[in-house]
């Protein structure tokens, strides 16, 4: 968090005793979720979902003057076994940066900045205009603030880019690879280099930093600029070395690319401490994408390829393929063949390209008749999903989807409480085409829906933990007392 206030740079951060205004977090929920499994029940993929609280303190008059709640941070994950998985560590440290943006995003920019699950409430007087320059200056931090590095956020890089300017070195950071892959793309688009000025160095073990040097310092020709790549995602700690001297004067007719597999640059390493300090680079770091961010970047690719892609549909492909953006465009790649010479990109193009048929088109059914109670139609629905899929698959597939059913009437219930439109709830937790939502959400309690939550949480764990159970036994048993209206 202090970080990313810093890296903001437009409110200087002093001890607390000096301050005029304090930030409090506090996690209300934090909730590890296995996903997906393989053929011996082993989890294979989680989702990690944490909520925080913010409230903002007025120091002078000791006043809470705005408060946000369940801000929302997801991360879809592969197991640390497998190849490119996470720990929980990991994981967590991802979602830390997600709530973080969002957190300063809606201290600087103020109410309605950011958009999720939130419940939002002001309470006490409008907060103040930000400190004056003078009152500023009287916070002894807030000069050093000024000169801390700064971080460029991809959205930079392309508006930098668009308007002509290019540096004579970047260093890229951050786990979405393909995307870090995109913006190298998209710098040879524009440098357009042949042979003579573009020098792309692989991922190689012998890694010659001496070479990749002399390429940048080598003069264009029959051009304005050169543009040298050096993707090796390890760069040894002479070559560190050698690239920081270059830093203090690099060439000015060459753009020089640093690609590293780190999450974000470690201000202890000499190289990223020059970079960051150098007034010639500029550091990005690609961040994991939020579900929200995943599916805007679906839709604006999907028009970019001449297509309109559904909101629902885009949804699916995450709540399907999760956020890396690798994953994403070859689902949106396959989507697009499966559309044909159609226009628009709904759930039956997404659902035939990942392989689903019969009653699995259509991603929201089963909640939808979980969430109506329906016994008979939800018993047809897994008797028809069985045939199609593996038995472990469709009680761990089913659970997830009753328990976001039920998470969904649950937030709606509390957000129509606290006086949200009902169209304002529909977006913030992606109802679609479902014109019964409220008047299901409307037949039931809050109670009933957490126990019916607590239930779905201890079926799932039983069925983890004892492996003589019998899945299809215990989901159609609880499938039964989720839609008998006196279950207890």
């Amino acid at each position: 968090m202090r970080d990313e206030f810093l890296r903001d740079g437009r409110y200087p951060l002093v001890p607390e005793a000096e301050s005029q205004g304090t930030v409090m977090i506090t996690i209300s929920r934090y909730i590890l979720t296995a996903v997906q499994y393989d053929a011996t029940q082993a989890a294979t993929a989680f989702k990690l979902r944490i909520l925080v609280d913010v409230q903002f303190l007025d120091k002078s008059s000791n006043q809470i003057l705005w408060e946000e709640k369940n801000l929302e941070g997801i991360l879809s994950f592969p197991a640390q076994t497998l190849r490119g998985g996470l720990t929980e560590e990991q994981a967590r440290e991802q979602i830390w940066d997600i709530l973080s943006r969002n957190i300063v995003r809606r201290v600087v920019y103020g109410f309605g900045s950011i958009t999720g699950t939130s419940e939002r409430r002001i309470t006490g007087s409008a907060p103040r205009r930000p400190p004056s320059p003078s009152r500023r200056n009287r916070s002894s931090p807030s000069s050093r603030t000024r000169t801390e590095p700064m971080e460029l956020r991809p959205a930079d890089l392309a508006a930098e880019w668009k308007a002509g300017k290019f540096r004579p070195v970047y260093y890229l950071f951050g786990e979405e690879s393909a995307s870090k892959s995109d913006a190298v793309l998209k710098l040879k688009e524009l440098f357009k280099p042949d042979d003579f000025n573009l020098a792309d160095f692989g991922v190689d073990a012998s890694f010659d930093h001496a070479a990749v040097l002399a390429e940048a310092l080598t003069l264009p020709v029959f051009a304005d600029r050169r543009l040298v790549i050096a993707r090796n995602p390890k760069i040894p700690a002479e070559a560190r070395a050698a690239f920081a001297e270059y830093l203090s004067e690099p060439s000015k007719s060459t753009t020089l690319v640093l690609l590293s597999e780190d999450r974000r640059p470690d201000k202890k390493d000499a190289l990223a401490s020059a970079a960051l300090s150098s007034p010639h680079a500029g550091v990005c770091v690609f961040s994991p994408l939020t579900e929200d961010e995943a599916v805007e970047r679906l839709i604006a690719e999907a028009k970019k390829a001449g297509k309109t892609m559904a909101p629902e549909a885009a949804a699916a492909v995450v709540e399907e393929a999760g956020t890396d953006w690798g994953i994403l465009s070859g689902e949106l790649e396959k989507a697009i063949l499966f559309a044909g010479k159609e226009a628009a990109i709904g759930l039956e193009a997404v659902s035939a390209s990942s392989g689903k048929r019969g009653g699995a088109t259509d991603p929201w059914a089963f909640e939808r008749l979980i969430s109506s109670r329906d016994l008979k139609a939800c018993l047809g629905y897994l008797d028809e999903a069985r045939a199609d899929s593996k038995p472990e698959e469709v009680v761990f597939r089913a659970l997830a989807q009753a328990r976001a059913a039920y998470l969904k009437q649950l937030k709606a219930k509390r957000m129509l409480k606290a006086g949200e439109a009902q169209f304002l709830i529909e977006k913030k937790l992606r109802i679609f085409y479902d014109n019964t939502f409220f008047q299901r959400a409307g037949r039931v309690t809050e109670d009933r829906l957490r126990r019916d939550l607590r239930r779905l949480l201890e079926v799932e764990t039983s069925l983890k933990s004892k492996s003589w159970l019998d899945p299809k036994i215990e989901l159609t048993s609880l499938v039964v007392e989720l839609c008998t209206p006196t279950a207890r």
